[in-house]
């Protein structure tokens, strides 16, 4: 039996932002696969406007990230139609991709929108700059802070002088600017895999710190924290290698210049 040319394996392997394109020819009408489509899309779009649209159906909870479990929590609450309910946030975009964190911002003010009080316990500025009410505590941490320095409108924290967070909330901070630095190599991790990644291969530039990036799921970024330390600890056996070399091991291959 298929659906839309395709089986129920093929269907739960697909990420979701693919997924809801193959239910949505059929939302037309009112007949029972017509209803059914709807719902599962008007689910799906919520989990997509979160920055969940990577994941698949089939996708095991333990290989979640505790964000992305976050987020899909977020995202069965935006959807119960509760009201007068006061949901409290330890730190919720810790971790999270930047445009991951301007989706959270987004849902949580429809959560509040629907007739809820949402309190955030937070550092990421940008979610900061979205409260309706901030509340600063300081000046310092622990034994060094504790006070109340500020209760009010975000915009109201410009004038509390004692506040560690107000240079910062609105960019009065000088950062010094950064020389641009030529590369003298590259280090090449080769059939790196883990997670829900396979034959992946990476290219790091030596003496550089600039790179190119892109967003992607906290499963693959574990993964690349991984094969990390293992050139590092290719570094720290002295597994050097001659331009062009390649030293593996195991599922690793290591190849660049040698330092």
């Amino acid at each position: 039996m298929t659906f839309a040319g395709h089986n129920i394996t093929e269907l739960a392997e697909l990420p979701l932002s693919e997924l809801v394109e193959v239910l949505r020819p059929y939302t037309e009408g009112t007949g029972a696969a017509a209803v059914l489509t709807q719902d599962l899309i008007s689910r799906i779009d919520v989990l997509i406007e979160l920055g969940l649209g990577y994941l698949s159906v089939d996708r095991e909870s333990p290989t979640l990230s505790g964000g992305e479990l976050q987020r899909l929590r977020l995202a069965g609450q935006l959807r119960s139609g509760l009201f007068g309910v006061v949901y409290i946030l330890d730190e919720p975009s810790a971790g999270l991709h930047p445009a991951d964190t301007a989706a959270l911002t987004t849902v949580l003010g429809r959560l509040k929108d629907s007739g809820n009080s949402v309190f955030l316990v937070e550092h990421d500025l940008d979610v900061v700059r979205h409260a309706d009410w901030l509340i600063d505590i300081g000046p310092g941490a622990g034994v060094h802070g504790g006070r109340v320095l500020y209760s009010g409108e975000v915009d109201g924290l410009r004038s509390v002088t004692g506040s560690v967070t107000r240079p910062y909330l609105f960019d009065e901070v000088a950062r010094p600017p950064r020389a641009d630095r030529s590369p003298n190599g590259t280090l090449e991790l080769a059939r790196g895999g883990g997670a829900r990644i396979a034959d992946a291969h990476v290219r790091a530039r030596i003496g550089d710190r600039s790179g190119r990036a892109r967003q992607f799921g906290p499963h693959r970024a574990r993964a690349a924290q991984r094969w990390g330390r293992q050139l590092e600890c290719f570094r720290e056996r002295g597994h050097e290698t001659e331009a062009g070399g390649v030293v593996a091991d195991g599922d690793f291959a290591l190849a660049g210049p040698a330092r």
